[in-house]
């Protein structure tokens, strides 16, 4: 089961505007951009599962030079990831079900990449067997889902519980069992991924427009201090991401 829903991601996508595009004075940005250059190759074909609104189609498209697809339910969200690329890519942006055999072909990938999606589902393990199935053989899955099993998943808990109830707290060793169950193979197994993002917390209707830009600032300033002497190290704590990488035999 879908424990955010369509309905829900199309008031999430109604209330943004636009999309801050990959910059290389962000921390996370400049971090993923380096492991998506290592994995997704000149020329692949690339799909973004759960794209709505997303900056690394058109960093996959025109940095790497990939083939870029992005498939996504939420009508709003179809509609900014598109505004956001060119013409032909943004023909490449389906909108409706990621598990429609009809949109989306089997063994079609070279290098799938979810930011934030299988985490929603109560049985992770139809995601991952969707995308073993789309993945050619050697193809690559990169999964990445939130960290709430520590102090922004307490926050989240507070601020509003509503919406984590929308999420399956995930551990590493959880997130790499349900690739696994699905007949992929460790490429890197799953860790805590970046070493300090309260901007990843939802702070309720009312506080987030007050505390979002203020996360967003604290979080580059300390990620890039720590980066600058060394010191930006993962925890289970405060890291805002796990994630993992896997691929199809």
């Amino acid at each position: 089961m879908d424990l955010a829903g369509q309905e829900h991601w199309d008031a999430v996508w109604n209330q943004q505007r636009s999309f801050p595009r990959v910059h290389r004075a962000n921390y996370h940005h400049r971090r993923l951009g380096r492991i998506l250059a290592r994995w997704a190759d000149r020329g692949a074909d690339v799909l973004d599962v759960g794209c709505a609104g997303s900056r690394w189609l058109l960093y996959c498209q025109r940095k790497l030079q990939c083939e870029t697809w992005g498939i996504d339910y939420s009508h709003s969200g179809v509609r900014l990831a598109r505004s956001l690329v060119g013409p032909g890519a943004a023909s490449r942006i389906l909108e409706g079900d990621f598990f429609d055999p009809a949109l989306l072909q089997p063994a079609s990938f070279d290098f799938i990449y979810s930011l934030g999606v299988i985490e929603h589902f109560d049985d992770g393990r139809i995601m991952t067997r969707r995308l073993a199935q789309l993945l050619r053989p050697r193809g690559v899955v990169l999964t990445a889902v939130p960290n709430f099993t520590g102090a922004y998943g307490r926050a989240q808990r507070f601020f509003d519980p509503e919406r984590l109830a929308k999420h399956v707290i995930l551990k590493p060793g959880e997130l790499d069992q349900l690739h696994l169950d699905a007949g992929l193979a460790l490429e890197v197994p799953a860790a805590f991924w970046g070493c300090f993002g309260p901007a990843m917390v939802y702070y309720g209707p009312r506080l987030q427009p007050l505390f979002l830009l203020g996360a967003r600032i604290l979080q580059q300033l300390v990620c890039n201090g720590l980066a600058a002497i060394g010191c930006d190290r993962e925890s289970a704590t405060w890291s805002p991401q796990i994630m993992g990488i896997y691929c199809k035999p």
